[in-house]
């Protein structure tokens, strides 16, 4: 009975609950919420009037092999076995077309940065060569570090975040298999918590995993499982928060806010931008008393956070990114959202079920929560279309991985809550269409785009990075300075070389050091891709000889100056 009113808070109608179509096992916790004055999370599913139900409470259908009564005869376990083959399936697939290799600058920095937590330092020592010492030390800076005037030690320029989860890992199971595994885990954590808050949300079970299958085989997140980057790990842990956030709601445990809060203290930990889904938490959380617990939850992940950027930027509040600020402006939205117009249908078409399904959400009932994802579904999109990347090419889209949860939600309950007005003698045939072309729509487009792409080839692509790298280590003098820009992440990574930055260095700065190359004799050796070779030999002009070449990278000997 709820609250006194002498009726039940059951429905009279069946939810198309999965295949089964019985009535949720959740029945009673929504009850309580109700008569506790509070309109529960999950307590709209997509419902079939009491006429077309059978004797028994469930969606008649006819009898046959795949019919729902048969499905769930089998054991809770047996059920569990083909989602746990596809996800095993899914893992081994990642894990085989991942390129656990320190790669340019953002893949690069991340694994130098987690390669120094591993060996209990937070900067590394300049590596120069003594007869030239610049006044800054940015000729000498590889990708992935800043460097101040006048110090002696490079800072890692990315958070702290994903570089402790490869150290940790990395510790236990060495680099390659350390981060391939932290990506494997971030990849599969996201497709389950996925599936699990569409289905605290209220969504069908059939059109969860839709979702879920939507974000797994996304080319955004395929391409970004292949290479050690902070996407996904970002996205798991933001998808951690909602679904707890969104429990929370539902059943008061305290334990679950204190999630919420732990799982955002390390978003934030992993990028500094995901701060911006607090308000969404604080609208999905149930009241004041689970924002103190998440609050206290969040408290270690933040104060490790002040810490770090204290100790190697000076302030709590700075970090490596420095001005970041500059790519930012009115000038960038514009093209930023001519980029979703023309990316998103690929990387989610599920989110254009977001963005024109608003009308068939249910406001008054549910508006609350529908506002807090709101918030984060669309407010995450219009922070990142003032950025400077976000309009350059598809993949740059990778800044909105962690909405993306929150945009399945909105756009499978709006096209849920769009079928309820269906005619109730058509509705569970046009319910199983919808269901079918919702999936085979979001994975042709993804697909389709994912192999015209060769994204499946993207983390063998890397391997130039590792070859030259470890080419270098075996061939050249252990006294050689290399000349490198793109290579220099890597160089930094897999040898001991000192790297020299040709597109950090003034013209000034590059003549004084051939000069000074010129009488010592040191080796001198580079280290660079084709895109970057006029330019390069520009600012170092010279009599320079290929020794090698690694596809599209090629190293080359210095023999002096050009003859007179």
């Amino acid at each position: 009975m709820c609250c006194g009113t002498g009726r039940t808070g059951r429905s009279t109608t069946a939810e198309i609950d999965g295949v089964s179509g019985k009535p949720s096992s959740r029945t009673k916790p929504a009850e309580s919420l109700l008569c506790r004055g509070r309109s529960p999370v999950n307590t709209r599913r997509l419902v079939m009037p009491a006429s077309s139900q059978s004797p028994t409470g469930s969606i008649s259908s006819p009898a046959g092999p795949f019919s729902p009564s048969r499905l769930t005869a089998f054991p809770k376990w047996i059920r569990s076995v083909p989602i746990l083959v596809g996800l095993f399936v899914y893992g081994v697939f990642l894990a085989r077309h991942y390129g656990a290799i320190a790669a340019g600058a953002d893949s690069g920095g991340y694994m130098n940065s987690a390669k120094l937590l591993a060996e209990g330092r937070l900067t590394t020592p300049v590596r120069s060569v003594p007869e030239f010492q610049p006044q800054t030390r940015w000729p000498y800076t590889p990708l992935g570090f800043v460097a101040s005037d006048g110090a002696a030690e490079f800072k890692p320029t990315y958070p702290l975040g994903l570089p402790l989860h490869y150290a940790v890992a990395g510790k236990l199971l060495g680099w390659k298999w350390g981060t391939t595994m932290v990506a494997v885990l971030a990849a599969i954590g996201s497709v389950l918590l996925t599936y699990a808050s569409l289905r605290e949300f209220g969504v069908s079970a059939a059109l969860s995993f839709v979702g879920a299958a939507a974000l797994a085989l996304s080319p955004l997140v395929l391409y970004m499982s292949f290479i050690p980057m902070s996407d996904t790990v970002a996205l798991v842990w933001i998808s951690a928060a909602i679904y707890a956030a969104l429990r929370a709601g539902r059943d008061g445990a305290w334990i679950w806010p204190a999630v919420a809060g732990f799982s955002l203290s390390v978003a934030v930990l992993v990028r500094p931008t995901n701060l911006l889904v607090l308000p969404t938490l604080v609208l999905l959380l149930p009241g004041v008393r689970a924002w103190w617990v998440a609050a206290l939850a969040a408290l270690p992940g933040g104060a490790l956070n002040a810490w770090y950027n204290h100790a190697l930027y000076g302030s709590a509040f700075k970090n490596g990114y420095g001005g970041v600020g500059e790519e930012f402006g009115w000038a960038q939205f514009a093209p930023g959202l001519q980029n979703y117009l023309a990316s998103f249908h690929w990387v989610l078409p599920i989110a254009w079920l977001a963005l024109i399904g608003p009308v068939f959400l249910p406001w008054r009932q549910r508006g609350r929560v529908l506002v807090g994802l709101s918030l984060w579904a669309f407010g995450l999109p219009l922070f990142y279309a003032f950025y400077h990347f976000t309009q350059l090419t598809w993949w740059f889209l990778r800044f909105l991985l962690p909405a993306f949860p929150a945009l399945l939600m909105l756009g499978l309950l709006a096209e849920q809550e769009a079928l309820t007005r269906i005619r109730p003698a058509w509705r569970k045939q046009v319910y199983a269409l919808s269901v079918a072309v919702t999936l085979a729509v979001s994975l042709g487009l993804g697909l389709s785009w994912a192999k015209a792409r060769r994204i499946i080839y993207l983390g063998s692509d890397q391997a130039t990075y590792l070859n030259a790298s470890l080419w270098a280590k075996d061939h050249l003098p252990k006294d050689a300075l290399v000349v490198s820009s793109q290579l220099s992440s890597a160089l930094y990574f897999y040898t001991d070389f000192p790297v020299f930055r040709w597109d950090y260095s003034k013209s000034e700065e590059c003549a004084a050091l051939l000069n000074a190359i010129g009488r010592t004799r040191r080796p001198l050796y580079a280290l660079i891709y084709e895109f970057e070779r006029e330019d390069a030999f520009r600012n170092l002009p010279g009599r320079w000889t290929k020794v090698a070449s690694f596809r599209a990278a090629d190293s080359w000997r210095y023999d002096g100056p050009m003859a007179r």
